[in-house]
């Protein structure tokens, strides 16, 4: 089992109904946030990021693909502003980030109140493709880790978004608030 998997079953926030005997299996099973707290944060997306959202969540249905889709911003108090955003299509069932995406995000953490999501779809189909997987939390650990910061990432599906917060010191994931404006 890797070490990231470890830190996410030992969350807080882990459902503990989840048992799977093999590493692979548990990775695949959806994690509803619906039971995470709430946090006193919002996550703003503005400008020409809106029609990012709008595009990769119509484009999953047509094309019944997943998209990742990185948007970079900054913290001003208890909101976080993101403009700027690259995406990227990928496969039937799953989307992987990009190294280009990657490298965009690392830029923006160097910045004084940079701040990314990590964003990606999913095809409506099942019963939990408004669930994060624990493959996706996993990577939300990994990044946290590398970078040594809390991290943001939204699921995007036909009904909507879901945001979270994975919170390093704690070892938590929260739910944060998302506005979507067009300016």
């Amino acid at each position: 089992m890797d070490q990231y998997l470890e830190v996410v079953q030992k969350s807080k926030s882990f459902p503990r109904n989840i048992c799977c005997t093999e590493s692979e299996d548990i990775k695949l099973q959806p994690v509803s946030t619906d039971s995470f707290d709430v946090l006193n944060e919002e996550l703003v997306i503005n400008g020409s990021a809106v029609d990012a959202v709008q595009y990769v969540q119509s484009a999953t249905e047509e094309y019944r693909k997943e998209y990742t889709l990185v948007f970079y911003g900054e913290r001003r108090g208890e909101q976080i502003f993101f403009r700027d955003y690259s995406f990227a299509e990928g496969k039937e069932s799953s989307a992987s980030f990009q190294k280009e995406q990657l490298y965009l995000a690392k830029k923006t953490y160097r910045k004084r109140n940079g701040e990314v999501i990590y964003a990606h779809t999913h095809v409506a189909r099942g019963v939990s493709y408004n669930c994060f997987s624990v493959n996706d939390l996993v990577f939300l650990v990994k990044q946290a880790m590398s970078y040594n910061r809390d991290v943001y990432a939204v699921l995007i599906t036909k009904d909507g978004a879901v945001p979270v917060k994975y919170s390093l010191a704690k070892n938590e994931f929260f739910r944060v608030r998302l506005k979507v404006k067009k300016s």
